[in-house]
């Protein structure tokens, strides 16, 4: 069953305005509601989207994240910035993309949060691993030898996309660069993703990062 996608109006008298209308493409059976109807409602099979232009949107995060952690949040940007996207992953945001993404950009992001993944872009992505990496990693101060080679256990394809998509490159850019098709990306990303344990782009690169 597909999950339910609502966005969060500024106030009762918006309840039927929506962030744009590229969501509005990619969720037609979308709707807006204000954040007490919002709270108001069982949290199962839906993903929350909220903008970051919204008045208080960092309390209207924080009180849906604490109210009905279950129910993934995804916080709209009109101008995305690594600062504000880490504030809004840290209050508990499930993902943070641009508020006028194209709707398969905006599909693959919910279907992300959904499994339970985090989606984030690449200079974010760079700066939670690097924050993550000092304070869980005690080789990155101490200087200790890297571990083994985190991605052993794939083919050498899905290795090199593995290490693409963890370098920040988009599946466009990792097909330009390989001389295949986004499809065939998508597919060995898939394996890589089952192969290596993890839901989401970030925590493939906290994978590969870790050996190094």
């Amino acid at each position: 069953m597909e999950p339910l996608h609502l966005f969060v109006s500024d106030t009762p008298a918006q309840a039927s305005r929506l962030p744009s209308r590229r969501w509005s493409a990619a969720f037609p059976a979308g709707r807006s509601q204000n954040l007490s109807a919002l709270l108001a409602r069982s949290a199962s099979n839906e993903v929350v989207w909220l903008s970051s232009t919204a008045p208080d949107w960092k309390e209207a995060l924080s009180t849906l994240v604490s109210n009905q952690p279950g129910r993934p949040v995804v916080v709209l940007s009109p101008s995305p910035d690594p600062t504000e996207g880490l504030s809004a992953i840290s209050r508990g945001a499930r993902g943070y993309t641009h508020l006028h993404a194209v709707p398969s950009v905006l599909q693959e992001v919910g279907r992300v949060v959904v499994r339970g993944g985090l989606w984030v872009g690449p200079e974010l992505v760079d700066r939670v691993v690097a924050a993550t990496r000092k304070l869980l990693d005690p080789s990155v101060q101490s200087g200790a030898p890297a571990g083994p080679d985190p991605l052993a256990v794939l083919s050498a394809r899905e290795a090199e996309v593995a290490r693409a998509v963890a370098a920040g490159c988009s599946n466009k850019e990792v097909a330009e660069q390989l001389g295949i098709s986004e499809r065939t990306v998508k597919a060995h990303l898939g394996a890589a993703f089952e192969k290596l344990g993890v839901r989401d782009r970030l925590q493939l690169v906290l994978r590969v990062t870790r050996g190094k």
